[in-house]
């Protein structure tokens, strides 16, 4: 079996056995984000794509300790927003348009371990989907890509420390996919569907909050990115043609203000 599909076997394995345990504390959590968003798509031999713009993102999160100071913790984030498309036609004629972003994902996170005093390890299972509707002109007709992915991976919380009154701490998570799917409508009269390359998320947050607060505010930057897909044979009107999602990188950078419960 290879090791990133055992890697999230045995972490379902351990959330659901970690979650029969008796144990009562729960908390929830709710936030929001106004994150500054660059997509950029390489096509070779045409050129570049670049779909900038503001997005926003909602998440909710509910945490379960458990004995020993071990946690088990759910999360589900939405973000979305039309953004500014900057690139070409399949034709590789200038296009300028608007994307549509919908973006959801849900995580599961298991905390084997007390915390360290060196911070906290989170091992990471979840599903990110994430789609692209580029808006037809009367020079092009529009294209709608869905993508799904089934991600693992780590996050390190730091320990919390006292600063100009307030408690900081940092967290960074790396996912990487083990499944990877594409959806495409728009090139052709039917739709598209092949693999994807394997996805790579790279995430940074900084924490602030005061002592005792619900209230928490966080700086964000996060970047995930793909070489270029294999490329699949399609038959159409009698020809056939070779489709692939080119390499692209997506990087997000904002704010974010969570309320726990």
């Amino acid at each position: 079996m290879p090791p990133r599909i055992l890697l999230a076997a045995l972490l379902l394995q351990a959330a659901c056995a970690t979650a029969q345990t008796d144990t009562p504390a729960v908390e929830l959590h709710g936030s929001a984000a106004v994150l500054h968003r660059k997509l950029v798509e390489n096509i070779p031999g045409l050129g570049r794509v670049e779909e900038t713009g503001p997005v926003g993102q909602l998440q909710l999160g509910v945490t379960k300790r458990m004995p020993e100071d071990r946690a088990v913790q759910g999360r589900f984030t939405l973000t979305g927003a039309d953004l500014r498309y900057a690139g070409l036609t399949q034709g590789g004629a200038p296009l300028a348009t608007t994307t549509r972003h919908i973006e959801g994902s849900g995580d599961l996170l298991l905390r084997p371990h007390a915390p360290s005093r060196w911070g906290d390890l989170w091992l990471m299972t979840g599903v990110l989907v994430n789609r692209r509707i580029i808006q037809g002109t009367q020079a092009a007709s529009g294209l709608d890509e869905t993508s799904t992915a089934w991600m693992v991976g780590v996050r390190w919380d730091t320990p919390k420390v006292a600063l100009a009154g307030l408690q900081v701490w940092a967290e960074s998570e790396a996912q990487t996919s083990i499944y990877h799917r594409l959806h495409v409508e728009g090139l052709f009269p039917s739709a598209v569907r092949f693999e994807g390359a394997d996805k790579r998320l790279l995430a940074l947050r900084l924490h602030a909050s005061a002592p005792n607060s619900p209230w928490t505010w966080s700086v964000h930057w996060s970047r995930l990115s793909q070489p270029a897909s294999d490329s699949v044979r399609v038959t159409n009107a009698g020809g056939q043609f070779l489709v692939n999602q080119p390499e692209l990188s997506i990087r997000d950078v904002g704010v974010r203000v969570t309320r726990r419960f």
